[in-house]
């Protein structure tokens, strides 16, 4: 009973001094906290950006395409289903070319 006797003597005996560290104490604590979910909003706003970016609702991929294998990049292309098409008009889907073309004559320029 003592310590608390004394140290409310204390806290009071202070004065302004004491409610001037409570109210930066106070106030930093809040603003530190304000800042980590502010950075944790960024963060998980930015992951779920990225995946948008990157898949959308999913991918549609060509049998002969292996994502971990860069070599059968070139031997999996074909048409576009119907189904696709269809999908790609309505405006639920977008086309993205993986690699790049030409739109020259069998790959040459002509001057």
């Amino acid at each position: 009973m003592l310590i608390i006797k004394l140290a409310f003597r204390n806290i009071t005996g202070a004065g302004l001094r004491t409610w001037l560290n409570v109210f930066v104490l106070s106030l930093a604590f809040v603003l530190i906290i304000w800042m980590q979910g502010f950075i944790q909003g960024m963060s998980r706003q930015l992951m779920n950006d990225t995946i948008d970016t990157e898949f959308g609702g999913g991918q549609f991929r060509h049998q002969a395409y292996d994502p971990y294998d860069p070599l059968t990049i070139e031997d999996s292309h074909a048409p576009l289903s119907t189904l696709l098409n269809d999908i790609i008009y309505r405006g639920h889907a977008t086309p993205i070319l993986i690699t790049s073309g030409a739109i020259f004559p069998e790959g040459r320029v002509q001057s």
